[in-house]
């Protein structure tokens, strides 16, 4: 028998205790990630006479939300160890560390499709082995594929409780998606 690593319970209470001390600063990270979803999504539907404008556009929004991304990691970084980030600390830019972790997530993203394609388990098994790479490649600097191993190190005791750790916040966030949804037209007119 292993011994219990972390409490799933504990850990969503800190992290939610920690959002709600910074509000400040992760209310802002959400709005800007809700932006840049919106934006992909239009650009994802644009068509016509501007195609030329979406092949220029679409590249340019992908390394902002690589780098929107890399913000999110080191923010959280940040707070967890007790110090509020700096505007210099979310704003820096350093095109070496986001291509690392461009590539880091498309090796990430095609490990857990060819694991999927493999019957589905190896693809679940390879997410939680690998969760850890973008925060690895942040914090300390790490190519891509050695953040991958040390992820798979860092994950080896856990992976059993990151999976159900994984499938929790799955849960938390539909019930979230289900609170944010617009009413039925029916429901609203009621209302």
């Amino acid at each position: 028998m292993t011994a219990r690593l972390f409490s799933t319970k504990a850990a969503l209470s800190y992290g939610w205790a920690k959002m709600i001390e910074h509000l400040n600063i992760f209310l802002p990270l959400c709005l800007l990630s809700w932006v840049a979803s919106a934006l992909q999504a239009a650009i994802n539907r644009w068509h016509g006479p501007a195609t030329l404008m979406r092949w220029l556009v679409a590249p340019i929004l992908l390394v902002a939300t690589v780098q929107l991304s890399i913000v999110w990691v080191r923010t959280i970084l940040k707070v967890q160890n007790g110090r509020v980030p700096t505007r210099a600390e979310l704003t820096h830019v350093d095109l070496t560390e986001t291509f690392q972790y461009l590539l880091g997530s498309l090796l990430y993203g095609l490990v857990i499709v060819g694991g999927l394609l493999l019957l589905v388990v190896p693809g679940v098994l390879w997410a939680v082995k690998y969760c850890f790479t973008g925060f690895l490649i942040v914090d300390l600097g790490l190519d891509p594929l050695t953040a991958m191993r040390r992820s798979a190190e860092l994950t080896r005791p856990a992976r059993g409780q990151l999976f159900f750790f994984g499938l929790t916040l799955l849960g938390v966030n539909i019930l979230g998606a289900l609170v944010l949804r617009p009413l039925p037209p029916a429901v609203a007119e009621q209302v």
